[in-house]
């Protein structure tokens, strides 16, 4: 299978097709992280450090018959610690901060270190599914 690496344009019109998206944060840390989906879709508050802009990686995630769990990564190189851009650090507070005040509309706890960053809004706890393929792009 050849892989195709995105070019700088692609990579702004998927951003811009993804921004009308509750997805956005998620594609936006993937493409400049590199994570693997298994690897960002786990990744919890705790796991983010906004003001040191990184990002950690100390778990993977496995879907196996519509049933999602967490596991250790496969090997020691696979726990890391990634720079964040400062764009990705202001696009992960927004959406911490949005979050935040759906759980308070929603009368809902606020967001825990516990809590996965790329979930439903109204569940910090349930990760996303991504749709394959998403936004058109072959």
């Amino acid at each position: 299978m050849k892989i195709k690496t995105l070019q700088e344009k692609e990579v702004n019109v998927f951003l811009a097709a993804a921004k009308k998206t509750d997805y956005y944060p998620l594609f936006f840390t993937y493409l400049y992280t590199g994570f693997r989906r298994s690897e960002l879709l786990c990744v919890r508050w705790c796991d983010v450090d906004l003001l040191g802009m990184t990002l950690s990686i100390n778990r993977s995630m496995e879907y196996i018959h519509s049933v999602v769990t967490f596991k250790a990564p496969k090997t020691k190189a696979s726990r890391r610690l990634i720079a964040l851009t400062p764009k990705n650090c202001i696009v992960l507070r927004e959406l911490r901060d949005a979050r935040d005040k759906t759980r308070q509309e929603l009368d809902l706890p606020f967001t825990t270190d516990n809590d996965l960053v790329f979930c439903h809004e109204d569940d910090g706890t349930q990760c996303y599914r991504i749709p394959s393929p998403m936004l058109g792009l072959s």
